[in-house]
């Protein structure tokens, strides 16, 4: 203690602690510099990550309704299948069909390989038949 006594050992105590409350206010204040850009950073990357996958999805579901939009002048066709199986591949669609008024139904599911034309209830019930693979 004594370095308190001496008006140098009071100059040096002084000298430290400035030094240290400036240090101390140099690193709280790059600390929150640092990390409000950084949250700053991570919401612009991830509002142009959000936006990047709306548009993707927004294409993706355009594309799609264009090819189901398309199908309406494949419903007059007899034979289903050839205008099933190409909407399944411009849609990449497992499984394809058509709803006619007369409740029968044309559909093409590409794991079975086969277009089917069922009914679309069985007489006197109210769930459709079981479906039966053709392959």
């Amino acid at each position: 203690m004594q370095l308190l006594k001496t008006l140098k050992g009071q100059i040096l105590l002084v000298s430290v602690g400035s030094l240290m409350a400036g240090l101390m206010a140099l690193t709280t204040a790059n600390y929150l510099t640092a990390r409000s850009q950084a949250y700053a950073s991570l919401a612009a990357q991830s509002q142009a990550l959000a936006h990047s996958h709306i548009e993707a999805l927004r294409d993706w579901a355009r594309s799609k309704a264009r090819v189901v939009e398309s199908a309406v002048a494949a419903l007059d066709d007899a034979d289903a299948a050839k205008p099933l199986n190409m909407l399944a591949k411009a849609g990449n669609f497992h499984t394809t069909y058509f709803g006619y008024a007369d409740k029968r139904t044309g559909s093409l599911n590409r794991r079975t390989c086969r277009p089917t034309m069922t009914p679309l209830h069985a007489p006197g019930t109210s769930r459709p038949p079981a479906p039966t693979p053709r392959c």
